[in-house]
Order: structure tokens, then C-alpha cells, then sequence
């Protein structure tokens, strides 16, 4: 009998270092696999605690690297819930299932799922005993649950216990060789919740001081590295060196445009584009140099144009990028890239469900197309045409939407008194707003569900 336990434990350790072969050469479905067949007969043969507790250790990495972060929290747990686990288990092997635990928890929010709450919980436990059980050369184990817990309480938006934790992190890990490549990352996350609390002066120093250590990695992660460029970029903004933030925007776009072509890029790409050119408006606004507010709109054509390469396209990011393009064309007097950029817009918010936010979003940018039009009609002269269709439209939304007392609506009224005054063949002006009248009339009574204005007044004008 005795030799049989020991022949079904002999098997199991054979699965178990087969399992770790596979793991070794990425065949993960097989290591999964044999982990199995070995922790089935330990559990049968009754074998030691620790045998149990490392094989189930083992498929909680497993799948925790290959993103199955549920089934990863479920091994970890089983870890805990053998018996006299707490105290058979040596506490520096404690200390890790708690940090893994924590870690899993903190990956599931990629999955939808927000457990804060618990990866602050293990991520204490497992600080617990480091703190009581290992000794000073053991210090790199208390630097994970340091940093498992500035993770979550940013997430939680916590910030100043979220800055605690990093510093306690790095001021652990700063000194130990092997953690050195991670530092860059924690200076990048201890500079984002200074950001998030206003204070820009320690936020711009933790961002350098993560530019100085990505710089030293061998291997460093450059989107990493371009998005630090692009934080500090926002921090020196807002803290009025704003020169100096533009040419850290630009840094992370030269750094993106390194990199291979991956929607990551691309994304960030956008995000980059679109700082860069809030940063030169800035700049303009300032010191009213006509240079950076080409730039700007450069920065902006640019992230739209990225945009468009996108395999997954978040429109109200495209929406934003047009409302603050259009109004650099506006004062840069272009006024047919005006007209074209307000089609392109006009077309993305009809788009969008039927909101009152949305249908005045729409009469705006049919007062800023109609604009454009007027201002260009000393060269073409049916543009004044298009102009006295678009403030019609855009007075139609607003009476629909607010009623006929609304400030909007009577700027909407002016600006048709202004297109009829410059046209001989169209009516008078109380002819015009009599037609409007009518067709908000006529639009409300029909049924809700039929009554779609932004669809009705979709932008069929040409240039």
C-alpha cells in the first residue's frame, strides 16, 4: 500500500515537472494540463500541504499570464483554504500568493471587473508579513504590495495614499538592481496622481525622473516612455512653461513615431496629436504668435487623419477633435476648410442618437458652416444661398429645443436678417422665420419616434 502512495506521488511529480517544461516552452494549454493531473493526485493521495499549495500556486501564474485572471484568483484562494495553510506555509511563500492574489484582482478590471477593495486587501496581508516575518535582504518582496496598493488606490482616486505607496515603492525598490527596470513605470504612476492633486511641481519632477530611467533600461518600453513625454508635456502646460511642454509633446510623437505600426501606437498617436495642438493654441492665445496656431491646426489634421487609420474608433474623441480644429480655421480666416470641416462634423453628429445635446451641437455647427459661407460669399456668390440654409436650420433646432425665447434663437434670427439683407430673390426675413415656424410646428406634432430634426436637416450642401 505504502509503495503505491509512493508510485502515485512519483507520477504526480513527473506531471508536475512535464507541466513545467511545457510552461518553459509557452505550450500553456498542456502545462495547464499536467498541473492538473498532478494536483488531482495529490488531493487523492493526501499529499504534504506544500506539494498542494505549489502546484495550485503554479496555475494561478499560469493563467494570470495568459489573462485568465478569474480562474488565476480561483488556484490562488485554493492556496489559502488548505488546511493549516496560514501556518504551514513558510511566509515569504505567504507573502506571495497575497501579492499574486492582489495582482490578479487588480488585472481583472480588464475584464470589467473592479475589486479594488480586495487588492488593497491582500496587498496589505502580504505587506503584514513582510513586514513581521522577512528580513532586510528580503526588502524586493515589499516593494509588490507597495505598488499593488498605489495601483488601486489611484484607480479609486485616492491619490494621496496612492502617492504613499509609490514612494514607499520606489524608495524600496531604488536600490535593488533587479527592480531598476520598473522604476520608469513608478515614477511615470507617482507623477500621475501628484498631477491629479495639482501638484505640478512634484509631478514634473517624478515624470523626468522617469524619462532618466527609462533612459538607462536596456530594453525600454519607448510607448511607456512616449507617454511620460506626453504627461510632462500637459504638466509644464499647466504650470505655465508651456513652451517647454510643446517640445515634450513633440518628443512623444518623434518617440510613437519610432515604433511599429500597432493600434496602441495609433491611439496614442491621436493623444499625442491632440496635446500637442492644445499646447500651441495655448501658446497663441499667450503670446499671439500666428506660428504656433499653425502648428495647432497642423497637430489637430494630423490626429484626424490617424484617427481615420484606427480599427476601433471612439467618435466622441473625432467629434472633439473637430470642434477644436474649426474654430482655428475660423480665425485663420479659411474659410472653405471651414466649410469642409463642418460637413465632415455635421455628418459624425447625425450620427449619434437624438439628444438635446446632440441636436445643439448640431445647430452650432451649422451657425459656424453658415458663417463661413457669408465670410466667403464675396467670391462665390451663391454661397450666401447656402448660408441663409444653414442659419435656418440651425434656428430650427434651437426653436425646437428651447423655445422662442432662447438668446440662441434670436442670434439665430440675426444672423438669417443678416443673409437676407445680402440677397434680392429669397423672401423677406419675416417670410423666412415664418417657414421656420412652420416646420417646428409641423415637427412637433408628429409622433416622438418619427420626429428625428437631426436627421431631417442632414448636410446636403456643397462646397
Amino acid at each position: 500500500m505504502e509503495n503505491r502512495h509512493e508510485n502515485e506521488i512519483a507520477v504526480a511529480q513527473s506531471a508536475y515537472n512535464l507541466a513545467s517544461i511545457y510552461r518553459a516552452n509557452g505550450e500553456f494549454t498542456q502545462a495547464a494540463q499536467y498541473y492538473q493531473v498532478a494536483l488531482d493526485i495529490y488531493i487523492c493521495q493526501k499529499a504534504s500541504i506544500e506539494m498542494m499549495a505549489q502546484t495550485l500556486y503554479k496555475l494561478g501564474q499560469l493563467f494570470y499570464n495568459q489573462g485568465e485572471y478569474l480562474k488565476a484568483i480561483e488556484n490562488y484562494e485554493r492556496v489559502l483554504k488548505l488546511p493549516n495553510a496560514l501556518t504551514s506555509i513558510p511566509p515569504i511563500d505567504l507573502a506571495k500568493i497575497y501579492s499574486r492574489l492582489s495582482a490578479a484582482y487588480l488585472a481583472a478590471k480588464s475584464l470589467g471587473i473592479t475589486c479594488y477593495e480586495k487588492t488593497i486587501e491582500f496587498a496589505t496581508k502580504s505587506l503584514d508579513i513582510c513586514e513581521t516575518h522577512l528580513p532586510d535582504e528580503d526588502a524586493v518582496y515589499k516593494g509588490i504590495p507597495y505598488r499593488l496598493l498605489g495601483d488601486a488606490y489611484r484607480f479609486l482616486r485616492k491619490y494621496q495614499q496612492a502617492a504613499q505607496a509609490y514612494e514607499e515603492n520606489l524608495a524600496i525598490w531604488a536600490s535593488i538592481p533587479s527592480k531598476k527596470e520598473k522604476i520608469a513605470l513608478i515614477y511615470h504612476h507617482l507623477g500621475m496622481v501628484y498631477y491629479y492633486q495639482q501638484r505640478y511641481t512634484e509631478a514634473i519632477e517624478a515624470y523626468r525622473k522617469a524619462l532618466e530611467a527609462s533612459h538607462k533600461q536596456e530594453e525600454p518600453c519607448l510607448s511607456q516612455r512616449a507617454a511620460t513625454y506626453s504627461a510632462l508635456g500637459l504638466a509644464l502646460v499647466d504650470q505655465g512653461e508651456t513652451l517647454e511642454g510643446i517640445k515634450n509633446h513633440c518628443l512623444a510623437l518623434e518617440t510613437l513615431n519610432s515604433l511599429p505600426e500597432q493600434h496602441v501606437r495609433g491611439c496614442q498617436l491621436v493623444t499625442a496629436c491632440m496635446h500637442l495642438a492644445t499646447a500651441c493654441e495655448q501658446v497663441d492665445q499667450r503670446y499671439q504668435q500666428i506660428d504656433q496656431l499653425t502648428d495647432a491646426c497642423q497637430a489637430y489634421e494630423d490626429a484626424i487623419t490617424l484617427y481615420q487609420s484606427l480599427p476601433q474608433k471612439d467618435l466622441l474623441q473625432l467629434i472633439q477633435l473637430y470642434q477644436h480644429l474649426i474654430p482655428i480655421y475660423v480665425r485663420q480666416k479659411e474659410y472653405s476648410d471651414t466649410i469642409n470641416a463642418c460637413q465632415q462634423l455635421l455628418v459624425i453628429l447625425q450620427d449619434r442618437p437624438c439628444q438635446q445635446d446632440i441636436s445643439l451641437q448640431i445647430a452650432d455647427t451649422y451657425t459656424t458652416l453658415g458663417n463661413a459661407y457669408e465670410c466667403r460669399a464675396y467670391a462665390y456668390a451663391k454661397d450666401i444661398q447656402q448660408a441663409l440654409a444653414c442659419y435656418k436650420k440651425a434656428a430650427t433646432l434651437r426653436l425646437l429645443e428651447l423655445g422662442s425665447s432662447a438668446p440662441s434663437v434670436k442670434s439665430s434670427y440675426q444672423n438669417i436678417r443678416s443673409a437676407c439683407c445680402k440677397m434680392v430673390d429669397e423672401g423677406s426675413f419675416s417670410e423666412q422665420i415664418d417657414s421656420i415656424q412652420a416646420e417646428v410646428a409641423a415637427l412637433k406634432a408628429m409622433p416622438v419616434e418619427s420626429a428625428t430634426p437631426q436627421k431631417s436637416h442632414s448636410c446636403s450642401l456643397s462646397k
